[in-house]
């Protein structure tokens, strides 16, 4: 069966990826998995510090998975962010990453973010990024 991952942090355009994501999967009758990923600057002495909004971001990808009919594996990590997506797109052997052009960082107005640009650079499979 295939396997589809969508990286989400929550923006307007991740939750565009999301909803791309859950209907191309509908189509193919892939797995989903939606990963959000905690940047390694929230980790002190080993310690995650995952907050309400982290969890909040994952519920609702979820949700808008499972009222379409898709029960999305959730997952949330912690590091640098194209790192920790390109590694797990390698873990479940993702036939496609789908993910936004651009998140909430400092630069929300340039074309293609550095996550995104990141993953592209690192993971060495299909990448689809949602504008």
């Amino acid at each position: 069966m295939e396997q589809v991952l969508t990286a989400i942090d929550g923006s307007d355009v991740a939750n565009k990826a999301v909803e791309f994501a859950v209907d191309f999967a509908t189509w193919k009758g892939a797995v989903l998995t939606l990963v959000h990923v905690v940047p390694s600057d929230r980790v002190r002495d080993d310690e995650v510090y995952w907050d309400d909004e982290d969890h909040e971001i994952l519920r609702q990808a979820g949700d808008v998975a499972r009222e379409r009919g898709i029960e999305a594996k959730l997952v949330m990590c912690s590091g640098n962010p194209a790192e920790a997506i390109a590694r797990l797109a390698n873990e479940v052997d993702a036939d496609l990453v789908v993910m936004g052009s651009r998140g909430r960082g400092r630069v929300a107005g340039t074309l293609l973010g550095s996550v995104s640009k990141g993953v592209l650079d690192r993971a060495h499979r299909p990448v689809l990024v949602v504008q």
